[in-house]
């Protein structure tokens, strides 16, 4: 009898924390069913947010605009010039691939924002005539602003660089990933890199 009542206490035992693992896996599953929605964590910022920065830019539709105008929605930033010839257009364009693969709902969650590096050349005239030629579609914001302000967004995101004597400029070749609040919360910091895990980071911040 004692051995009878041994192995059934041995048996309770297992049993008990086998179907307390049971049971938490079917409340994850109710939770994380298709039209049941799980809640994500949201990435952690690397970096402050700009929009503590007060500086004044202006459109490629000539609108005066505040980096505090784009709060509210993620945003993928660049720094570049119209004037570049290859590296400038590849950051656009990976840019315009990571809005393009998102699904429509992350898309109008989603804001495009470049600075240009070249505040002298890159007027809104051209800054427009830049979006065309790459055929930039979708929420595009493309800025120009003062030298001192240009010069200071690109210390604080840590964006480097430098005017050459021929007119041109080399500089980082950084996309960012911004939360709502202006954070960076995804750096990519070469060209020649996959850009999945870029449009992962995306894909969950536009949830």
């Amino acid at each position: 009898m004692k051995n009878h009542k041994s192995q059934a206490k041995a048996t309770t035992a297992v049993a008990c924390p086998f179907r307390k693992a049971v049971g938490l896996l079917i409340i994850a599953v109710l939770f994380c069913s298709p039209g049941l929605a799980c809640k994500k964590e949201k990435a952690e910022p690397i970096g402050p947010s700009i929009f503590q920065i007060d500086s004044t830019w202006v459109s490629q539709d000539e609108r005066k605009m505040k980096l505090e105008d784009f709060r509210g929605r993620p945003m993928l930033f660049s720094m570049l010039y119209t004037n570049c010839k290859m590296i400038c257009p590849r950051m656009a364009s990976d840019m315009q691939k990571v809005y393009n693969s998102l699904n429509e709902e992350q898309k109008a969650n989603l804001q495009l924002v470049a600075v240009s590096f070249d505040p002298l050349n890159d007027t809104p005239e051209r800054l427009k005539q830049f979006q065309a030629k790459m055929g930039l579609q979708g929420n595009w914001t493309l800025l120009n602003g003062s030298e001192s302000d240009v010069r200071t967004l690109s210390a604080a995101l840590g964006i480097q660089y430098r005017q050459t004597s021929d007119g041109h400029f080399t500089h980082s070749t950084v996309l960012l990933l911004l939360n709502e609040k202006g954070e960076p919360i995804y750096r990519k910091d070469r060209l020649n890199t996959d850009l999945e895990p870029l449009l992962e980071a995306a894909s969950r911040a536009t949830d």
